[in-house]
């Protein structure tokens, strides 16, 4: 099945590194967390590179539903009864936090 990415969105090739590669920071993988990573690493000023084997967000980025929550009800209740409410309330406010990001 061909995920909501694959079936609309066309990310065009980018050149491949040839030679030395020098820079602060390397992220391996194009996916959404290295992508990501990278974009953060940026703002701060740092030299970045992002290097991947396949294609940009080919891997489990592309096969996403896209669906970004942290609702995640039962997993909630799962949760609290584990680890207790204070550490799933933080569970729950970091994933809001990284939405809200």
């Amino acid at each position: 099945m061909e995920s909501i990415w694959q079936g609309t969105v066309e990310i065009p090739e980018r050149k491949k590194a040839e030679g030395l590669l020098e820079r602060e920071i390397i992220v391996i993988g194009a996916g959404m967390t290295g992508i990501l990573t990278a974009y953060h690493l940026q703002r701060r000023g740092r030299q970045v590179a992002v290097l991947e084997a396949g294609k940009i967000a080919g891997g489990q980025t592309g096969r996403t539903t896209a669906k970004i929550t942290s609702q995640h009800g039962l997993f909630y209740h799962r949760l609290t009864g584990n680890i207790g409410f204070e550490q799933a309330g933080l569970y729950a406010k970091a994933n809001q936090e990284a939405i809200d990001a």
